[in-house]
């Protein structure tokens, strides 16, 4: 692109080194910032939406003005937008009940189904690509053996987990990532369910006849996770498998023990596509490989996928990735979990998105306040 040309200067060219058929969904995705060529100073970011930012303490609070030159008329319906943190759950829904705030996320599951009943809120629950999982180092004994991993993935009562330790909010997940609401869900995968016996058969197959591992867990990595490493220990005992809960503390959780401990609690949010996930996550060079797992069919045909032109071609090679990671990675991922966020009355124009929280992270710029 010529920039002395008149589409040189409204126009970007990419260029991309391979053929990408998710760039569009790249570009609009939360986690692509576009900012001025050499920016590295994020105390004064310039922003291009529809506010901008005016005062901005990381971990406290941050403040933003309408930005009156936004090119949507649809978009950035209040003068001024302030983003607090509080931490503390119960004290979340507490300035909302008491007018502090407008619009709050992560309502804990006990407590959204007593929110329902004040009529100063509402809730805003999304059924989303928000999962749990429980990965499993693929380098490391005895994670490494397919039948021990078998053995865990039938030794977990999801139903029990998404019924008491998520008040219903959310669905049982099949050990693969891709959420029924995501276009290139493979709903032909049969559903793997609490079978103790089973367990106990992949455990002799790997040689074993009783098995002793310890899985880390905290808050942090998502509200029930203890608890749910409690749940697994109960329901794995009678396949023979004893597991030992080692809760962690939620500071340095994500630097010291995710991608370091052997067996660990996650989550993860939803990408805007299939692709985007097996690519942040379960291919061998992803950053984020939380299993360590890696497989060459797999990155061969996730690689192809992004030359076929033709969307329905593409999705019939997700469901083979689906597939395989349901069958062969060291990972259980047994539930989806919605978003449950929540508002005062006079909150108007909530969107919601799979995606993420809050509305994909972008209510403030969509919301407006009723009279």
């Amino acid at each position: 692109m010529d920039p002395q040309s008149q589409a040189g200067q409204t126009q970007v060219e990419i260029l991309l080194k391979s053929s990408n058929p998710d760039m569009d969904y790249v570009l609009s995705d939360l986690h692509f910032a576009m900012v001025p060529a050499g920016f590295a100073d994020w105390s004064k970011a310039v922003g291009t939406g529809p506010f901008k930012l005016t005062a901005f303490q990381p971990g406290v609070h941050a403040t933003a003005a309408r930005n009156e030159t936004y090119w949507r008329s649809d978009r950035g319906h209040v003068d001024t937008v302030e983003s607090v943190v509080i931490n503390d759950a119960a004290a979340r829904v507490s300035a909302l009940q008491g007018g502090s705030v407008h619009i709050v996320n992560g309502i804990d599951y006990k407590i959204a189904p007593l929110l329902k009943k004040d009529p100063r809120a509402y809730l805003l629950v999304t059924e989303g690509k928000q999962h749990f999982s429980l990965p499993m180092d693929a380098t490391k004994e005895p994670f490494n053996s397919p039948d021990v991993v078998l053995a865990l993935k039938h030794a977990l009562d999801r139903e029990q987990m998404v019924k008491l330790l998520m008040a219903g909010f959310g669905r049982v997940g099949n050990d693969h990532p891709i959420a029924a609401s995501d276009p290139s869900f493979n709903p032909n995968i049969a559903q793997r369910g609490y079978d103790p016996d089973k367990a106990r058969f992949h455990l002799k197959k790997a040689g074993k006849s009783d098995l002793t591992l310890e899985l880390h867990a905290a808050p942090v990595a998502f509200e029930q996770a203890v608890n749910t490493a409690e749940l697994f220990a109960q329901s794995a005992k009678p396949a023979g498998i004893t597991i030992n809960v080692k809760r962690e503390p939620d500071d340095g959780y994500w630097s010291d023990v995710w991608l370091k401990k052997p067996w660990v609690a996650s989550f993860w949010a939803g990408r805007p596509s299939a692709s985007m996930m097996f690519s942040s996550v379960y291919a061998s060079g992803a950053p984020w490989n939380e299993t360590h797992w890696k497989n060459d069919s797999f990155d061969r045909k996730l690689t192809e996928s992004r030359s076929l032109a033709d969307p329905a071609k593409r999705r019939e090679v997700y469901f083979e990735l689906q597939q395989m990671i349901h069958d062969e990675c060291p990972t259980i991922i047994p539930a989806f979990a919605s978003w449950i966020d929540a508002a005062r009355q006079e909150v108007r124009g909530f969107v919601p998105n799979p995606n993420f929280l809050l509305s994909d992270h972008r209510v403030a710029e969509r919301v407006w306040l009723s009279a």
